[in-house]
């Protein structure tokens, strides 16, 4: 597989749900996020996608464009590794002026979503986006393409039986599949989360490394489409599997230019594709 740059999600325990207040063109409102049928994790899923209903972006666009009566609000996630937002959320209007209002009641935690509680966050205008001030919560996107990203042979759990007229019966429950995907290129604030601070708040390695040795499940994206968003079908749901190595290590690109650290990190996880 080519080179590109991945993502992990990984869902919450539970919700969140709550009352999201914003303004558009100068009018306020407060969308509603009601709670899943299971559980959200913030994905941007195309609106179409079969696992639409448990994508927490889709659940506050729709409840933003059902509480203006608009229905033109975009609520997407930032996905050009380039950009100084990415990973970020954002909304926008496309005749308007779109405001984040956290500053007027509310129910929902703007921090889960990247924002500085109680700050308002405004567009530049119609068809600009208000950015939050960090990337979200529970999700990691490595800064630098991976090393390695192998897929192991499918494993199908089955089970037969005969009975005693001879028949066979084979009954197949599910196909395992173990990925290993490392990276190598890694700065401090992709890793620690004691240097993924201000901007690089939530930017870091630690938290997935916590959510996946207390067993967490987690979504992920090998690759990124060039429209901004991340289909399901290419994901990978998936749980640590044996192995989960990071550590440091230095290089110096030329004698003018000082030490540079960088950090590797290496995963095998492990899924289930049900029939």
């Amino acid at each position: 597989m080519p080179n590109t740059y991945p993502k992990f999600v990984w869902p919450f325990a539970s919700g969140p749900t709550g009352t999201i207040p914003f303004r558009v063109s100068g009018v306020d409102y407060l969308a509603t996020i009601a709670a899943p049928a299971s559980v959200y994790a913030l994905l941007a899923l195309d609106a179409a996608d079969p696992q639409v209903g448990v994508d927490l972006i889709r659940a506050i666009e729709t409840a933003i464009n059902a509480a203006s009566g608009a229905g033109i609000q975009l609520v997407t996630i930032n996905h050009t590794p380039s950009a100084a937002e990415y990973g970020r959320i954002r909304a926008t209007d496309s005749v308007g002026t779109f405001e984040w209002r956290w500053t007027q009641a509310h129910t929902f935690d703007e921090t889960l979503l990247g924002f500085t509680a109680g700050a308002d966050v405004a567009s530049g205008g119609a068809g600009q986006y208000a950015y939050a001030q960090a990337q979200h919560t529970r999700g990691w996107y490595p800064r630098d393409v991976f090393a390695e990203d192998r897929l192991s042979r499918p494993a199908a759990e089955v089970a037969t039986h005969r009975a005693t007229s001879g028949v066979r019966r084979t009954y197949r429950f599910a196909t395992k599949i173990s990925r290993d995907v490392r990276f190598d290129f890694l700065s401090r604030t992709d890793i620690l989360t004691a240097a993924a601070t201000g901007a690089d708040l939530n930017r870091d390695f630690e938290q997935l490394w916590d959510h996946l040795s207390q067993g967490g499940r987690v979504y992920y994206f090998p690759n990124m489409s060039y429209v901004g968003m991340y289909l399901s079908a290419a994901a990978f749901l998936a749980t640590l599997r044996d192995q989960a190595d990071m550590e440091s290590f230095s290089a110096v690109a030329d004698f003018m230019f000082p030490t540079v650290e960088f950090w590797r990190v290496a995963l095998r996880l492990e899924g289930y594709v049900v029939p």
